[in-house]
């Protein structure tokens, strides 16, 4: 089976096996409703109010390759209750007749209108040609040992016979759906929706086909009772559960082929009525749903991995510091312990150097006693010079503390600094706004960029943008007021396409060929002055009946008679003339008695007499029946033009109020043109020109601001900062000051304390003494011990050498955790994410889809819509496919019957002969 979708693409695989199991589940309910035929809403209580319900069954003839012959409409009404009843039901009003009597409804603007009262129950039937086009497109193609080959040539043949039908829901029209995705947002889409159809396909084949074989395996068999197989094929011909398209046949041995007619018969629906189809439609609801829980659980799984992958990174983070730490210490250890050893042993060698030096710091202990003495003597002098340098710095101090007072004056410093702030901020605003007035994308240069294409919008030539450019509003405007009047046009060639007539000027034309008084009647079709048709209707009025002539001159051209008056005329000349001769041969024919004494003469006559007899018998029933054609047939007529006439008058009044309009309309679109042209143009191309100006003048005013911005900025920072600077200042002075005073008040402690430090260095020179005895008989041992016990420490390097390479595999480990996380979240958590979205895309897509077709099929339940305050209506389509052989066509039943009716046609006609002469 081959089966092309309409409206949508679905991936391959799960979703399709999906669609065709619920597919399958609906074909039972699809053959079930198909062969219901119209579905009745059940009748209300007779004594209630009056229920109406309605029903329609389109019934379609096609041809045995699917070519549309015959569609007919068949309406049922059937209202129940006590009351009255006004109803409008929308149908065709083509060729309406009542099945159930004489009387067809009234019909206006597609409707038929009833109005009745109903006391139990009461039916109207009606049938009328079916002017809609079918909801469904049916071919048949036929093939015999393998070759196409027509219906005409088939019937009679023997061989391998192949048939296949297609069908096609052919409703579709474009809607707008919306549907969520994984994450709970609104995706809308337009689609193309057809009304949703389910049906049955039926054969009857008889017993001469063997080896009866379906093509696709989706047939439901069955014996007939006569040897014969009976084949069905149930459709839902909407997707997402069922196919728009469909295609499926049988194959057989046949001898002497005649194929018999196919019937195929539709309903539209409304899937969330029937169980069978809204399990498809519940199904679709539920796997959206679970598509937006499967995305948010991978959401969060994700963000879990994530923050795994996170902590991971700062595992190895850590891991590699350590390392580096191991490594550092492996390092320090390896290369550390033998220059410790070294320096343990050099230790031991400079300990007795130790020993050495304390002798010769004992001798330069006495020398700084010495010095000391001598400091003593220069502190004295510091101290006279101290106190100069401290007058100096009171000085200091008192300027500076003027400087910074300065600065901190509220009439000076505050107004200084913070005027020089508001400038700044002032010019900031400024450049700000001439910024955002010079952005491309919404200030001025925009706004000129949008005027540009408003401007190209309001005027360029027709076709400057391809062959359907229609041109800008001028050259529409131009066109419209070109369009409803064009003086300048050639009345004689109206429709000439370089010049053709407007509006205006083709409603004149028209309202002189409806009436021109001034035309002569004497030459009514004179090409210069035309009579208009009240004229012509006149001129047949009088034509028919001029009571006012001269019989005796008929063809007067001044006054000439009519037709009425002609017939008169001429029934009076059959009765008193032709009938007087038929007498006189008969009687000069020696013919027995008078000719009216044969009534009526023998058909056809044997003799003279008898044909004389007919000659008369016939003068006289032409002169009754031209009679009656004169009283009867020419009145109407009359009466007909007079009715014509006085409409005629109506449309002259119509016509002048619509010319009047189309005036007003015409002076109005000029007027817009015009107004177009001299006005808004203009305007816009001095706007644009402004704008021009103003974005130029931006362009050079932004730098400056900017420039003022920064400087003002520059200066009130510089305010600022002389005004930190003088406070630094003061109060450094008055710290260098305070020092100076403290200088001046410790220079002679500090005389005191050197006259001690002499005194101190000579007990320093006998501690030193004892100094180097120390070295010598304590630290030179105590080093050499220090020295031995370093050489164990070789152990320790070892160790911090597996310490390192364990982290480096470690490290190695977490760098492999990181990129696990990651690639775990990449290929898998975000590919779950991807799916879930699709899923609950895919299942929320359906799901919509079956909404809108729920709208669909009850909006389109009857081919024409529902009638007014009927709720439950439906319509069947029954459809014939014509049989291929003796079995179809003209066989001979059908023969038999045409035959009959062309020799009742042929009695008829002989009939109404002998009855208009006899």
């Amino acid at each position: 089976m081959t089966v092309t979708s309409r409206h949508m693409q679905h991936p391959v695989g799960a979703s399709r096996r999906r669609r065709t199991a619920l597919a399958g589940t609906a074909f039972a309910a699809a053959a079930g409703l198909a062969l219901a035929g119209p579905i009745a809403a059940a009748l209300a209580q007779v004594d209630g109010e009056p229920v109406v319900q309605s029903s329609e069954t389109v019934k379609v003839e096609l041809d045995s390759t699917g070519k549309l012959e015959v569609a007919r409409l068949f309406s049922q009404i059937q209202a129940s209750g006590k009351g009255d009843v006004s109803l409008e039901d929308p149908t065709s009003t083509s060729g309406v007749r009542n099945l159930d009597g004489w009387s067809a409804p009234s019909t206006s603007d597609g409707k038929a209108t009833y109005d009745f009262s109903v006391d139990g129950t009461r039916n109207f039937r009606t049938v009328a040609k079916f002017t809609k086009d079918l909801p469904v497109t049916i071919a048949v193609e036929y093939t015999l040992d393998g070759k196409p080959i027509t219906p005409g040539r088939l019937a009679g043949k023997t061989g391998t016979l192949e048939v296949t039908y297609h069908v096609a829901n052919v409703t579709a029209a474009p809607i707008e759906i919306t549907y969520l995705d994984g994450a709970g947002e609104d995706v809308t889409e337009t689609i193309d929706l057809v009304t949703p159809f389910v049906g049955q396909l039926a054969l009857d084949l008889p017993s001469s086909f063997k080896r009866i074989a379906t093509n696709d395996n989706r047939a439901d068999q069955a014996g007939n009772g006569h040897g014969g197989r009976l084949l069905a094929w149930t459709m839902v011909l909407f997707e997402p559960i069922g196919q728009v398209e469909q295609t499926f046949g049988f194959s057989a041995e046949v001898s002497d082929a005649a194929i018999p007619a196919a019937h195929v018969q539709l309903l539209p629906v409304t899937p969330e009525r029937h169980p069978e189809l809204k399990f498809g439609q519940d199904g679709f609801e539920s796997g959206a749903a679970t598509g937006r829980k499967l995305t948010a659980g991978a959401t969060e799984i994700d963000a879990n991995v994530l923050k795994l992958r996170d902590g991971a990174a700062q595992l190895l983070n850590g891991l590699t510091q350590l390392q580096d730490g191991a490594v550092q210490l492996n390092d320090g250890l390896a290369n550390g312990v033998p220059q410790a050893i070294d320096g343990g042993q050099q230790l031991a060698a400079g300990a007795k150097k130790a020993a050495d030096g304390g002798d010769q710091l004992a001798a330069g202990a006495k020398k700084v006693a010495k010095g000391n003495k001598d400091l003593a003597v220069g502190l004295g002098a510091l101290a006279d010079g101290a106190g100069q340098l401290q007058t100096g710095a009171k000085d200091l101090s008192a300027g500076a503390s003027r400087l910074s007072t300065g600065f901190q004056d509220p009439e000076s410093d505050s107004d200084l600094i913070d005027g020089s702030q508001a400038l700044a901020g002032a010019l900031g605003l400024i450049s700000d706004g001439l910024g955002k007035l010079n952005d491309g994308t919404s200030g001025l240069p925009a706004a000129r960029s949008g005027l540009v294409t408003l401007r190209a919008g309001i005027d360029h030539p027709v076709g400057a943008a391809g062959a359907a450019d229609p041109g800008g509003l001028y050259q529409g405007l131009q066109q419209i007021a070109f369009g409803l009047s064009n003086p300048g046009c050639s009345l004689a060639d109206p429709a000439n396409t370089a010049n053709p007539c407007g509006v205006k000027q083709g409603l004149a034309g028209l309202a002189f060929g409806v009436s021109n008084p001034g035309c002569s009647l004497a030459d009514p079709s004179n090409a210069a002055n035309p009579c208009g048709l009240k004229e012509g209707l006149a001129g047949v009025k009088v034509g028919l009946s001029n009571t006012a002539c001269d019989t005796s001159n008929p063809t007067n051209p001044a006054n000439p008679c009519g037709v009425r008056e002609n017939i008169g005329l001429v029934q009076s000349a059959l009765s008193a003339q032709l009938k007087a001769v038929a007498f006189n041969f008969y009687v000069a024919n020696a013919c027995l008695g008078s000719p009216s004494s044969v009534a009526p003469p023998p058909n056809p006559p044997t003799n003279t007499c008898e044909g004389l007899a007919t000659l008369y018998y016939g003068t006289d029933s032409a002169a009754t029946n031209l009679g009656n054609i004169n009283t009867q047939g020419v009145d109407r007529l009359s009466g007909a033009v007079s009715l014509m006439l006085g409409k005629l008058a109506e449309a002259q009044t119509g016509l002048a109020s619509i010319r009047a309009g189309v005036d007003r309309l015409a002076t109005g679109s000029a007027s817009a043109r015009d107004g177009v042209r001299t006005q808004i143009l203009p305007g816009i191309d001095q706007l644009l020109a402004g704008l021009g100006t103003a974005v130029s003048g931006i362009g050079q005013l932004a730098p400056g601001a900017s420039a003022a911005n920064v400087g003002a900025g520059d200066l009130a920072l510089g305010i600022a900062q002389a005004g930190d600077g003088a406070q630094q200042l003061a109060a450094g002075a008055a710290q260098l000051s305070g020092g100076l005073d403290q200088v001046g008040e410790k220079v002679p402690a500090a005389v005191t304390g050197a006259q001690a430090l002499a005194t101190g260095s000579s007990a320093l020179s006998d501690g030193s003494t004892e100094l180097a005895a120390a070295l010598s008989g304590q630290l030179a041992p105590g080093a050499q011990q220090l020295a031995n016990g370093l050489s164990d420490l070789n152990a320790a390097v070892d160790g911090s050498a597996q310490i390192s390479d364990g982290l480096g595999q470690a490290s190695d480990g977490g760098t492999q955790l990181v990129d696990g996380a990651g690639r775990l979240s990449k290929e898998g958590t975000t590919q779950l994410i991807a799916a879930g979205d699709e899923t609950s895309k895919e299942f929320g897509k359906e799901y919509a889809i079956m909404q809108a077709l729920n709208d669909r099929g009850t909006a389109n339940a009857l081919p024409y819509g529902a009638p007014n305050g009927v709720e439950d209506a439906r319509a069947a389509y029954d459809i014939s496919i014509a049989p291929v052989g003796h079995i179809g066509g003209l066989g001979s039943v059908s023969r038999g019957v045409v035959g009959l009716v062309v020799l009742g046609l042929g009695a008829f006609g002989a009939t109404a002969l002998r009855g208009r002469f006899a």
